[in-house]
């Protein structure tokens, strides 16, 4: 099984977010990092567990580290794809930025964010949602 469909089994949207991600991240990095933000997005409310989540990605980071979903090597790593998104939306603001390095360092917090969810999904249900997840991507779920 490859990176996508671990993603994919995880939820339809986390492995289309990742998926858009990776695709772009060595020939659209800016856009590539608004991928993997928009990802940490996702990845707070695929754990929402009645944490009344905001629109401001920042502070639902902070409910799950205080709710203690996620140890805080993925806390890290949320901020990071949330400031390396901030980045790819502004870079403007950052103009000596090296947008590759930061699309592939986000590539890989990424990863590691969708192993652990990967872990926390009940085996069970990963069949379900990787027939779910191809349905999704493709407009018929």
């Amino acid at each position: 099984m490859n990176d996508i469909e671990i993603a994919l089994q995880v939820s339809a949207e986390v492995g289309l977010h990742y998926e858009q991600g990776r695709a772009n991240s060595r020939v659209l990095p800016e856009h590539s990092l608004k991928c993997f933000r928009s990802l940490a997005s996702v990845i707070c409310h695929f754990l929402d567990n009645h944490l009344s989540l905001t629109m401001k990605l920042d502070d639902n980071i902070y409910a799950i580290e205080t709710s203690r979903l996620l140890k805080k090597p993925d806390i890290y790593r949320l901020h990071a794809l949330r400031l390396n998104g901030n980045k790819g939306v502004h870079p403007e603001a950052c103009p000596e930025t090296d947008f590759l390095s930061l699309a592939s360092e986000s590539e890989k917090a990424a990863l590691d964010l969708i192993k652990t969810l990967y872990k926390l999904v009940p085996i069970q249900k990963h069949a379900l949602l990787a027939s779910s997840a191809r349905l999704w991507k493709w407009g018929l779920g």
